[in-house]
């Protein structure tokens, strides 16, 4: 499950989803790197300073007037990687209350089997926001007969195993995984790399 990552985000969050690498160059400090919207304007400027990753985010209104600035930090993780060569980087800024911000993958279930799923989570920033990871499963038509949630809450920009256990719902036929951002309060923001993500039957 290295690959095949899929974002979704609520309208007006500002997103960034990378393949990371321990060979990706990390910026020096008071080196800024700018982000732009689809529309020209200037969503977000970096600078990385006195070991911290300071997110500064721009806020419009329709007409492109600034409305407000807004200041963030998160962990700079010198382990960007758990096993191998890479991990996937996610983070979401302005995520609008009880909104989420996730990547996910769809993938086929057997019904009435124990299963475990696994990732190893980097969680580097959460502002009004928690970490959770989400299991759906679907039947044959689509619809939903069971989900499995759990959080984490642990931010301090190092790698450790999050799992949930459970057994796949009598008529499920796919599940989709999340690992999420939930937002708590107007514009949340969270910061996490997943890697070595795994669902097996026990």
């Amino acid at each position: 499950m290295a690959q095949d990552w899929v974002l979704s985000q609520p309208v007006g969050s500002i997103s960034e989803t990378i393949i990371d690498s321990n060979n990706n160059k990390t910026e020096n400090d008071n080196e800024a790197v700018y982000s732009y919207s689809n529309k020209g304007l200037l969503d977000k400027v970096t600078v990385i300073k006195n070991g911290e990753i300071i997110n500064i985010l721009y806020k419009y209104d329709p007409n492109g007037n600034l409305l407000k600035k807004t200041t963030i930090k998160s962990l700079l993780s010198g382990n960007k990687v758990y096993e191998g060569i890479y991990s996937q980087k996610v983070a979401g800024y302005q995520i609008p209350k009880n909104s989420f911000f996730s990547i996910y993958q769809t993938f086929v279930v057997e019904p009435e089997k124990a299963y475990q799923v696994s990732g190893y989570i980097n969680v580097q920033m959460l502002k009004h926001s928690k970490f959770q990871m989400y299991i759906d499963f679907y039947d044959s038509n689509g619809s939903i007969v069971g989900s499995n949630i759990a959080d984490y809450k642990k931010v301090d920009g190092t790698f450790e195993k999050f799992e949930n256990t459970g057994v796949t719902p009598s008529s499920a036929v796919i599940a989709t995984l999340h690992f999420l951002i939930r937002a708590e309060e107007e514009e949340a923001a969270g910061g996490f790399h997943v890697d070595n993500t795994a669902f097996y039957y026990k």
